[in-house]
């Protein structure tokens, strides 16, 4: 273990479902209520729900898709699909 995330450092839901590692090493978390948390060196960068095109804020699921530019997430009882967001550093 490297890092706990909590709410002091941007977790705000910390009922964590799955995970998934992308290949610029950050993590997405799906929540149960949270939508999906980016993670990278430790800290959350950013947190997607419903206004970045999630349908449901309960993600239950996350597989990248087999080219690895898209994901497969399955949340709330709907299975979409959805780009793979860029970070900018």
């Amino acid at each position: 273990m490297t890092a706990v995330l909590d709410n002091s450092n941007g977790l705000v839901n910390p009922k964590v479902l799955c995970t998934i590692e992308l290949e610029d090493g950050s993590i997405l978390a799906g929540t149960d209520g949270g939508g999906i948390y980016r993670v990278r060196n430790g800290k959350v960068e950013k947190n997607y729900g419903k206004k970045h095109g999630l349908t449901s804020e309960v993600v239950m699921r996350i597989i990248k898709d087999n080219n690895g530019s898209g994901l497969f997430i399955l949340s709330g009882g709907t299975f979409s699909t959805w780009k793979i967001p860029r970070m900018r550093i």
